[in-house]
């Protein structure tokens, strides 16, 4: 699992440091209990992209990002998110959801309806300062995913301290 630091900014600073991921799918489910333990890099420097190893961690999602943590967000974390869910595949849920409140606001829509916007992926109309401003608003949400380290994990279990007197 590579993390870019752009757009991860929670994610582990050093090897072994606990930390949370954020996924573009707030309303996407639960991805947690598809993965046992995740190797994981952080991006430490872009052009040409250097990535440093932090360890293999166990994911699991505590809940969806409220609009205020949302919004302490620094600015270009909240634009990389918002151009990526446009740009990328696994941002489509996000954006048929921003699409039927926009052309069908207070409408139950049936599924063959939902199937329809999506085989002909009217959902691309939406850009990136809807999907920002929906976020902003609390319309959609980012899930958030604690990541905890295996070795941290183990002292936990043994009731050990870790090397800044942390469990």
């Amino acid at each position: 699992m590579y993390l870019p630091d752009d757009y991860q900014p929670l994610g582990p600073q050093v090897p072994g440091a606990p930390g949370i991921w954020i996924n573009g799918g707030g309303n996407s489910g639960d991805w947690s209990d598809k993965w046992e333990i995740k190797r994981v890099f952080m991006r430490i420097q872009t052009g040409p992209a250097r990535w440093m190893y932090q360890g293999q961690y166990k994911i699991k999602r505590v809940r969806s990002m409220t609009k205020e943590e949302w919004a302490r967000q620094k600015p270009a974390v909240r634009n990389k998110w918002a151009k990526e869910i446009c740009r990328k595949g696994w941002g489509a849920g996000m954006l048929i959801d921003i699409y039927v409140r926009r052309e069908h606001p207070g409408e139950i829509l049936t599924d063959e309806q939902y199937d329809k916007i999506e085989d002909r992926k009217l959902y691309l109309s939406v850009g990136h300062q809807e999907v920002a401003m929906a976020l902003t608003n609390g319309e959609e949400t980012m899930s958030l995913y604690t990541m905890k380290e295996k070795a941290q994990r183990l002292r936990e279990a043994k009731g050990q301290r870790g090397p800044e007197g942390k469990v």
